[in-house]
């Protein structure tokens, strides 16, 4: 293996092109002994000559007019290299919006997957939002986030075909009961158990589409739902339900955790209605965006057959 640097190659080049030692040495801002000597240890590694010389010309050697060739493509394949190299990098660079719905546990499942994304590309700046259901579809249909960590029952697919959507973390669809409820002592509970009690539902002001699926759900079990009281949002339906004030159908794992005045009771229809979802816009295709949606899919690798509570 040859010790050659690029250094010595760039001094070669020059005097290649110029011919001549001393405009060479000029061009390269070095003295001309110090270039000659450079150009020995260049010939002395290689172990032949490059240049035929005498007190009146400068001429490449068969070996040199080849290395002339060579060299100067290598030269041009490193600077597109390093060129291309820039770019990429600086299409890793700028702002990402991350919008969340406004709930404590959503940011502890999406932690893991930001803390790998900074680690791997630090110069991208992270900006975090919480918002409700309403604002979170506003803001990214808007374009003011690039991606939102929500619910899957808060979006209507069919009607935003403009978006897509990958699957973050799996919970379960549950009956939510609070323990001064007599129907918590029961082990098995099923919607149907239900249809006399009283139900607190998030706004359909915020969520339209999560009301109308619970809705939907009910009616299949044979009833209308007794809605008590709508919320504005997740947090006011948690504390509403554990203080008795009616039941839901909402996840386990996004309201009190481990809240021990609240019973889940699994609801087999539905299964995936309450999982926690990345959304985009189809448009929005920067190097970022699709590096944080890699990281969400390491994310579910690492975390496949490992979701599910205990009620």
């Amino acid at each position: 293996m040859y010790r050659i640097n690029l250094q010595q190659i760039e001094y070669f080049l020059a005097v290649a092109d110029k011919l001549n030692f001393t405009e060479a040495a000029k061009s390269l801002y070095i003295s001309q002994p110090s270039l000659s000597k450079q150009i020995g240890l260049l010939e002395e590694e290689l172990g032949f000559h490059l240049f035929l010389r005498n007190k009146r010309m400068v001429k490449l050697t068969p070996a040199g007019e080849v290395l002339t060739k060579r060299w100067k493509h290598l030269i041009t394949e490193l600077e597109i290299s390093v060129e291309e190299a820039v770019k990429a990098n600086a299409s890793y660079e700028g702002e990402i919006k991350v919008g969340m719905i406004n709930t404590m546990v959503v940011q502890r499942y999406i932690e893991p997957i930001f803390s790998c994304f900074s680690a791997k590309y630090p110069q991208m700046m992270l900006s975090f939002e919480s918002y409700s259901f309403k604002e979170l579809r506003e803001k990214l249909l808007g374009g003011d986030l690039d991606i939102i960590f929500t619910f899957y029952f808060d979006f209507d697919f069919q009607l935003n075909e403009d978006i897509e959507w990958k699957r973050v973390e799996e919970m379960r669809l549950c009956l939510v009961v609070p323990k001064s409820n007599p129907l918590s002592q029961r082990d098995d509970l099923t919607l149907a158990d239900v249809k006399n009690e009283p139900f607190i539902l998030i706004s359909p002001n915020d969520s339209p589409s999560g009301v109308n699926r619970i809705i939907d759900l009910c009616r299949t079990y044979g009833f209308q739902p007794n809605v008590k009281k709508y919320v504005p949002n997740i947090s006011s339906l948690a504390f509403s339900i554990a203080n008795g004030n009616g039941i839901a159908i909402h996840s386990d794992r996004d309201l009190f955790d481990a809240d021990d005045r609240l019973r889940f009771y699994p609801i087999p229809d539905r299964a995936n209605d309450s999982d926690l979802i990345a959304v985009w816009r189809k448009k929005n295709d920067t190097q970022g965006l699709k590096a944080i949606i890699e990281e969400i899919d390491a994310y579910r690798s690492g975390q496949r057959g490992t979701s599910g509570a205990p009620s």
